[in-house]
């Protein structure tokens, strides 16, 4: 019998035993922390009657009348519908404004369009660069970050006197957006003025990641203020990445530099202006360690011939962050040689596991195999412990819960079935199931399996709560069987229901629950569903 085959021998002596349900003590779903909130209802509004057929315009209206969670929640969805949402928000800020609380009404609605693709979206936003209150014209500012276009440079710059600290922020990549190259040429004189390094730095920052290097005056490195050392590596990598000789000579100079702001900078403007070619030496040399996997990381993307021996020379650095940085990066790259010190990894103890498996999360289908070799080699290590205190054995079950192998799941559903005690303030099952969610889909579909076979009311719930933690599409499917399935404990279907609201579309799962909510009967559910559709979708 193999090792992960055979039956986890404590489960089978437990079934053998019985009476397990006789001793356990009765399950409360009214006081459990999962329903408890979603249970109370302060004023019950009745029966939800609402038209749920077209949800656009009530999520719109919900940026005026929404709690924040809900608002929140609904930014996404509405910045990504398109022309008719940016119809319909335009509207609302037509409507609100001249109310006494317009302007929350309208920032809000303002920092959905900000990140609209809608071409019309823009248009809305400019008009609002002109509105009286200081609160809506910052807020159409940080939006013009993503949507300003060259015509509106002008207007974004003559509101320069008018705002400072976060704010000029906002407004400095606006302007780099609307037009980079006018940018740069107002930066070349803004540093003849030895105008506020703040600004100047902002400013070189947006020049240097649009790649507008080309439009600085050469004359920009000789200026007093360039001579900053959070100011000069923007200007200079600006120039270089436009190819002048003597920037990129100066660069490399800077990548070197006894300080380790200025190296710091450096880097940044480097990654910044696509140049991280440049930092190959500063990954394997560089003093400080949080700049070596800062390298590390800037340099996995390349095409480069020195990549894999950089990456195979970090994963014996002495920093384990530089160590992970590098496994991950390649494994990234599918070179066999990063199997072995991942394995090598998971045998070292406790404190390995968690690099290494930070190293690997989603990145397993670069080395194929290696989640069942993983597997093993944690089982293994766990069958050996048995004996041991949940406490005791806890880094490598963490461990076990993020390889994404079928086997890893039955393994620690076995183990969640006869496991006492508790963890973190959560049963010991309620913690095994979470460390099975982290098992990616593979271990929702264990737990989707466990829950369909489970007869005590508290595991099923455990099951469910752990299934729901996925955000894919089948975790949204599998909460629209539940929440629909009248063979469900009405707790059950309220559960999955208050997971829908925040995980599925709100014009697919608002009609879905107005459904479900009609053959809710418990007396104590149905006044709690129908709260929480009001809340949401009324």
């Amino acid at each position: 019998m193999t090792l992960l085959s055979r039956p986890f021998l404590l489960l089978a002596l437990a079934a053998a035993c019985g009476g397990e349900e006789e001793t356990r003590e009765a399950f409360d779903w009214r006081e459990d922390d999962r329903l408890r909130v979603t249970l109370h209802t302060t004023a019950p509004l009745g029966h939800f009657d609402r038209d749920t057929g077209d949800m656009l315009p009530v999520m719109v209206e919900k940026l005026a009348t929404g709690r924040p969670e809900v608002q929140n929640h609904y930014r996404g969805e509405l910045a990504a519908a398109g022309e008719r949402s940016v119809t319909l928000i335009d509207d609302l800020i037509q409507r609100y404004a001249a109310t006494q609380n317009g302007t929350l009404v309208i920032g809000s609605s303002l920092g959905v369009l900000g990140l609209s693709d809608a071409p019309s979206a823009v248009v809305t936003v400019r008009r609002m660069l002109g509105h009286p209150a200081e609160s809506v014209r910052s807020a159409a500012i940080r939006a013009m970050a993503k949507l300003a276009q060259p015509q509106d440079y002008e207007t974004l710059k003559s509101l320069m006197p008018l705002v400072n600290g976060e704010l000029r922020r906002a407004l400095v990549q606006a302007m780099g957006t609307a037009d980079p190259e006018r940018l740069a040429g107002d930066l070349s004189i803004w540093i003849k003025d030895d105008d506020e390094v703040g600004l100047l730095v902002l400013a070189a920052r947006a020049v240097a990641s649009s790649g507008a290097g080309v439009a600085l005056t050469r004359d920009v490195l000789t200026m007093k203020a360039s001579d900053h050392p959070n100011l000069e590596p923007f200007l200079v990598a600006a120039l270089a990445a436009a190819g002048d000789p003597e920037a990129e000579a100066l660069l490399e100079l800077l990548l070197k530099h006894d300080s380790e702001l200025v190296r710091t900078r450096a880097m940044e403007a480097v990654t910044m202006s696509k140049q991280s070619g440049l930092l190959f030496d500063m990954a394997a040399e560089d003093p400080s360690e949080t700049l070596r996997v800062l390298a590390t990381e800037a340099v996995q993307e390349l095409d480069d011939d020195r990549l894999l021996p950089t990456l195979r020379e970090g994963t014996r650095d002495s920093s384990p962050k530089v160590r992970q940085a590098s496994l991950r990066a390649l494994l990234a790259t599918g070179d066999s040689a990063a199997v072995g010190v991942f394995m090598e990894m998971l045998a070292s103890g406790p404190s390995e596991l968690g690099p290494a498996l930070r190293a690997v999360r989603g990145l397993w289908e670069h080395q194929p195999g290696l989640e069942e070799r993983a597997a093993v080699a944690l089982i293994t290590t766990l069958e050996g412990m048995a004996d041991r205190a949940l406490k005791e054995r806890e880094p490598w079950i963490q461990a076990l819960g993020q390889v994404p192998s079928q086997e890893a799941a039955d393994w620690l559903l076995s183990l969640a079935r006869v496991a006492e005690g508790d963890r973190h303030h959560l049963s010991a099952h309620r913690w095994l199931c979470l460390q099975v969610s982290n098992c990616g889909s593979i271990g929702q579909d264990r737990l989707i399996a466990a829950w369909r076979s489970e007869a005590d009311p508290e595991r099923r719930l455990d099951y469910l709560w752990a299934a729901s933690m996925s955000r894919g599409s089948e975790t949204v499917d599998f909460l629209v069987e539940v929440a629909l399935d009248d063979a469900c404990p009405d707790y059950e279907r309220l559960f999955s229901a208050e997971c829908l609201t925040r995980l599925g579309a709100t014009l697919v799962v608002a009609p879905v629950l107005k459904r479900a909510c009609i053959r809710i009967t418990d007396p104590l559910v149905r006044p709690a569903f129908e709260e929480l559709l009001w809340r949401w979708y009324g």
